[in-house]
């Protein structure tokens, strides 16, 4: 979760992960499954505890476990965005009053880090993004439950530096 007080009495963001891929007992006759899933983003007002806005994640790379749109890593929140990671490798931003999605990147890629090696990211889970001086770091590749492994840490910046 995250708070943003900015705007307000502020708004508690509430990431849902609804992720249920290698839980022991789940896939017995005598399982209970809740369909369809719905992993999702919700906006919730302090004051009143009463829905702003919720995003449901939809698939877009594919149906395997490494294509899950789950959201289980922390989110982060800065005046104006709000900064989710999916078991999918997908960082996105949402507009923090309408929950639209104004930025994605996929970071489960290959690519040449500054020290000439390269790595591989993958899923987004735990740890949610860091935000500082414009720049928004996150770590890619966290291969637990199934989900895709790797070895990334990448920075983005609003300037593209």
């Amino acid at each position: 979760m995250a708070l943003d007080s900015s705007a307000g009495d502020g708004q508690l963001y509430v990431p849902i992960s609804d992720y249920d891929h290698h839980i022991p007992g789940l896939n017995s006759p005598d399982a209970q499954r809740v369909e369809p899933r719905q992993p999702s983003l919700s906006a919730l007002d302090v004051a009143t505890g009463r829905t702003v806005w919720k995003k449901r994640m939809q698939p877009i790379c594919g149906n395997s476990d490494e294509c899950d749109p789950a959201l289980s890593a922390a989110v982060s929140a800065i005046p104006g965005a709000v900064f989710a990671g999916g078991l999918d490798g997908f960082l996105r931003a949402f507009d923090s009053k309408s929950g639209d999605v104004i930025w994605q990147v996929d970071t489960a890629i290959e690519i040449e880090g500054v020290n000439g090696v390269k790595g591989n990211g993958g899923a987004i889970d735990a740890d949610g993004a860091v935000i500082v001086d414009g720049s928004v770091y996150i770590n890619s590749g966290y291969g637990l439950f199934g989900a895709e492994s790797g070895n990334l840490l990448l920075v983005y910046s609003v300037d593209g530096k």
